[in-house]
């Protein structure tokens, strides 16, 4: 039988069906929250369950697929022995760790910052669900920010019965699987295995690892982030169609609406890398622009996006709520909409902001210093997970650093990517000091250090022969994989009290509290008292008091 050619096109936009999950999440819920279509117990509950179990099997299915096609690749383009053990090594490493974090999402939640998935991302999206509305819910601030993946993924959450944290795993599995794929685009020597290499470099990462496989969003980002850049590649050389630039179009609205200062990060992203391209490569990064069809990437930027900021904005009058505090302020005091609730919007978005900034050790140059050299370790934490900074970064910090440091020293050909890359974690790098010193929003960064190891790994490669090569191959699997079977064993110790025992009540014990997100909420919030009090969230059963934040 002969074999059916897949064209390129269509390969990307089964890799991006992650993409279309949340497309597809974002008619589901506005169609519910305008129209009010689906009740509980009803048909419409029925068919969102079913909509929701195909659509995770699809992903599922689709993703072990694509991991079985890029594993023969990466052994078929080996061109010897030791490149071919190599490869098997590695590969065997990352379905390893994939398996244990897809074990992992079928397990309750385990961490203390997954009780925010349950009383936050989960709950929310379900009041909305219940009540067939989209006027925010007055007893949660989190109602004035934008919250597309909250809205655009409850269909797959809400649609089953279980506590499920299965569609965070789709997206970290294709998270893996873009990112193999993406230095074939880029034009390197060995792609398949170069990727491979850069795959496990970002799991390797500690503050990564610690995330797969639980219920938070912050690798779902990531994934956005690397299908935001497989596309600019992809578009620089040919023209996109009407689909690739609509799935376009949904990664930039996805990662401009995960937090308030997504825009913040992506503009100075995006900026700053045409300026280093240009003065270093002669090169724009804006090229691919004129092969999209942009009227296709408007709609879902709008659609989705968009609508966030518009109700943003017309509850709270801040679209990038609390960001901009004053207009808030002034907000309240033009507009009767929300005059009984205008001295609680505004308390809390100070509440919010002095909150971003008590996180590291300040802003000085002592700060920074002591920011840079200690971000990578667990000190000054309550437990393994938790130190001053959210997460330990891992070891993998210092490793990227030193890389780069070594080939702009030491190598007049890599000297070039070395410069680009450490310019563009440098602008990142000071953002993150000037906000929220919180580690996960320096995942990007990771995220480059993991392609630059692999980029500086394929470049020594090709100039290597007989012992060296071997030696390059073997300290590589010797590394990555002394730290990835680390990181996973971590994994399953933190989970082993979690056997028998079902998501909310482990929560419960774990946390202390859990949001019973199985019926409506009041809609009349506490009074301010009791919010200082309790904290953000007032929908909440608690069985002790909650941990200090």
């Amino acid at each position: 039988m002969r074999k059916r050619n897949v064209s390129p096109d269509s390969a990307l936009l089964l890799s991006s069906y992650p993409s279309l999950l949340l497309g597809l999440g974002g008619v589901l819920f506005y169609s519910q929250t305008l129209l009010g279509w689906w009740s509980p117990g009803g048909a419409g509950a029925a068919l969102l369950a079913t909509l929701a179990s195909i659509a995770l099997l699809a992903g599922l299915c689709f993703g072990v697929a694509r991991f079985s096609e890029l594993a023969r690749a990466t052994l078929a383009e080996a061109e010897n022995g030791d490149e071919r053990l190599a490869a098997k090594v590695l590969v065997a490493l990352l379905a390893g760790f994939l398996l244990l974090a897809f074990l992992s999402a079928l397990k309750p939640a385990h961490l203390v910052q997954e009780g925010d998935f349950v009383n936050y991302h989960l709950m929310l999206p379900k009041q909305h669900w219940l009540a067939g509305s989209w006027r925010p819910i007055e007893w949660s601030h989190f109602e004035y920010r934008t919250l597309l993946l909250d809205y655009a993924l409850s269909y797959l959450w809400v649609g089953l019965p279980l506590l499920n944290k299965l569609p965070q795993f789709v997206f970290v599995l294709f998270l893996a699987l873009k990112l193999w794929s993406f230095f074939r685009e880029l034009g390197s020597a060995r792609p398949h295995l170069t990727g491979l290499v850069a795959v496990l470099a970002l799991f390797a990462s500690r503050g990564v690892a610690v995330q797969v496989g639980t219920a938070m969003l912050d690798l779902p980002v990531i994934y956005f982030l690397v299908s935001l850049a497989l596309g600019v590649l992809c578009f620089q050389k040919r023209r996109a169609s009407g689909w690739l630039s609509l799935v376009f179009g949904i990664d930039l609205a996805a990662y401009l609406g995960h937090k308030s200062f997504g825009i913040v990060f992506f503009v100075t992203f995006l900026f700053g890398s045409e300026i280093m391209l240009r003065l270093l490569f002669r090169r724009s990064l804006l090229g691919f622009a004129r092969n999209l069809r942009w009227r296709w990437v408007a709609v879902p930027v709008v659609a989705l996006w968009g609508a966030n900021l518009a109700r943003s904005f017309y509850f709270a009058g801040d679209p990038l709520y609390p960001l901009a505090l004053p207009l808030t302020r002034r907000f309240c005091d033009s507009s009767r909409l929300l005059s009984s609730r205008c001295e609680w919007i505004v308390q809390m978005a100070e509440t919010i902001r002095s909150d971003a900034f008590a996180y590291g050790y300040g802003y000085g140059l002592k700060g920074l210093l002591k920011a840079f050299l200690i971000l990578p370790l667990s000190i000054g934490g309550q437990s393994p997970v938790n130190n001053v900074f959210d997460y330990p970064l891992g070891l993998v910090w210092y490793l990227g650093w030193g890389t780069l440091l070594a080939a702009a020293a030491f190598s007049r050909k890599l000297r070039p990517a070395a410069l680009f890359s450490g310019a563009i974690a440098v602008v990142f790098f000071g953002l993150w000091f000037m906000g929220s010193q919180q580690s996960r929003w320096l995942y990007p960064v990771l995220l480059l250090f993991a392609m630059t190891l692999a980029y500086f790994f394929q470049a020594i490669l090709a100039g290597a022969r007989g012992r060296r090569r071997a030696a390059l191959l073997a300290s590589t699997v010797a590394v990555l994989g002394c730290f990835v079977a680390v990181n996973g064993a971590r994994v399953v110790r933190s989970q082993r009290w979690t056997l028998g025992c079902l998501g909310a009540e482990c929560l419960k014990a774990r946390a202390g509290y859990y949001a019973d997100y199985t019926r409506p909420c009041p809609e009349a919030p506490l009074e301010l008292d009791d919010v200082a009090e309790r904290g953000y969230l007032n929908c909440r059963i608690y069985t002790r008091p909650a941990p200090a934040r």
